[in-house]
Order: structure tokens, then C-alpha cells, then sequence
């Protein structure tokens, strides 16, 4: 996870935090964001540019998904691996909201074709328990990590 903060927000507790999930074609997207200092943005050549010059905090996180393979030949990026790290993400920003800038109370996630799908799914259940054993997996913030699971020890930030 990268999180982007203008200098505007600095400071400031009530600054909406945006988030553009990109999972088109539900593959697994990557860590993309950048800024170049001096550089003009708009929404049509930069989401994080936009973003920032709007005054939100941008968030870019990187999720599993279709067409990841691991290095021991697994696929890790099966069901519900998008929507787990999507949530995991989210469970980091709010559990950790005091210590950054923005408000975790007030975090706006979008995305288009797989990216859309992904987060309806990601806003549906809410906080339901079943995705519990899932984030504690991939030790997401606020879980019990399981001993003996070799993702234990990844962290989502």
C-alpha cells in the first residue's frame, strides 16, 4: 500500500481518503501510483494527480487475483483473495487512522470494470465474519495470525 498525502491535508483529520482499485479483468493489480513533483495533473492523465490536486488522500494497494502465480507454483490469487486484500486494506486505514493524515471515516473507493465489481463486493457484507479467517491468513491488521500458515507473516502495508 502507498499512501499519497497533499500538503493540504496535513494536519487535517477530516480529509477524505480516495482509493481507484484497479482490477480490470479481475487480474491482480500492482502497486502504480506516482507523482512527479512540478507536474501538472489532470483526471484524464493521472487518478493519483487528480486525486491529490482535488485534496484527497490517495491510497494505491496492490491485490491478488486471477492470473497471479506464486513461486511455488500456487495461485494465490483464487477467490476471495481481491476482496480480502481490498478489505484488509481498509481494516489498516481505519485501525490506523489516528496516526495518519485523513479520515478513515470518510474513505471513497471506486474502480471500474473488475475494479467496480470489487468494490460493491468490498462495501456488500460489511464486517461479516466469514472473511475473518481469510484476513487473519494474510495477517491483516487487528487479526490473530494462525501459526504454521506460510502467509502469516505478509503484511498489507
Amino acid at each position: 500500500m502507498n499512501v499519497f498525502v497533499p500538503e493540504s491535508a496535513f494536519g487535517d483529520k477530516r480529509t477524505p481518503v480516495y482509493s481507484a482499485v484497479d482490477n480490470s479483468g479481475w487480474r491482480a493489480s500492482h502497486l502504480r501510483a506516482s507523482v512527479t513533483v512540478g507536474t501538472s495533473y489532470s483526471s484524464s492523465t493521472s487518478t493519483v494527480g487528480a486525486a491529490l490536486k482535488a485534496g484527497y488522500v490517495f491510497v494505491d494497494v496492490a491485490s491478488r487475483s486471477r492470473g497471479l502465480i506464486g513461486a511455488d507454483g500456487s495461485a494465490p490469487g483464487k477467490a476471495p483473495a481481491a476482496v480480502v486484500d481490498a478489505k484488509a486494506a481498509v481494516r489498516y486505514l481505519s485501525l490506523n487512522d489516528a496516526a495518519m493524515p485523513g479520515s478513515a471515516e470518510r474513505i471513497v473507493v471506486n474502480g471500474t470494470s473488475g475494479g467496480g465489481a470489487l468494490v460493491s463486493i468490498l462495501g456488500a457484507p460489511g464486517n461479516r465474519a466469514e472473511y475473518t479467517p481469510h484476513l487473519a491468513a494474510i495477517g491483516a491488521a487487528g487479526t490473530v495470525r494462525k501459526a504454521g500458515n506460510p502467509l502469516a507473516t505478509r503484511h498489507m502495508g
